[in-house]
């Protein structure tokens, strides 16, 4: 989107105040394949006349996040790093082997915890036969 020409034109009429980039490990890790406009926002930056830039990412290796600043052309970069654990996130992987046993434990869960939570299936498939069990 940032490719088109009438955006750019749109954005450089404005003073931006804050550039801010989410999932900026895109720009180093997967940029050349799953994100390429990724790869063109160092040269937006540029011709946005370098705004003050937050680029935000829970996953960056130091290497990430040296060839995030190259490739932002951000000369000094003022880097906030900081843990990403959290005392209310837990992952919890089980091992399970038939479809009996899956359904039965994801029932119990549902069960157990009334908040908010996550649960990774396998397949759509599995999924949807689970939905109907647990509303």
């Amino acid at each position: 989107m940032l490719s088109i020409d009438g955006v750019i034109k749109s954005l450089k009429s404005i003073e931006i105040g804050l550039f801010v980039i989410d999932e900026a490990h895109c720009i180093s890790q997967w940029g050349y394949d799953f994100r390429p406009d990724y790869l063109n926002l160092g040269e937006v930056r540029r011709e946005l006349n370098n705004p003050l830039t937050l680029a935000l990412t829970a996953t960056a290796t130091d290497e990430v996040r040296r060839d995030i600043v190259v490739k932002l052309n951000i000369g000094q970069a003022e880097e906030m790093v900081s843990s990403v654990d959290r005392e209310n996130i837990a992952i919890i992987i089980e091992r399970m082997f038939s479809y009996d046993e899956k359904l039965g434990r994801v029932l119990e869960l549902v069960r157990k915890f009334t908040g908010s939570g996550i649960i990774y299936f396998s397949s759509k498939k599995w999924r949807n036969q689970s939905l109907v069990f647990t509303g």
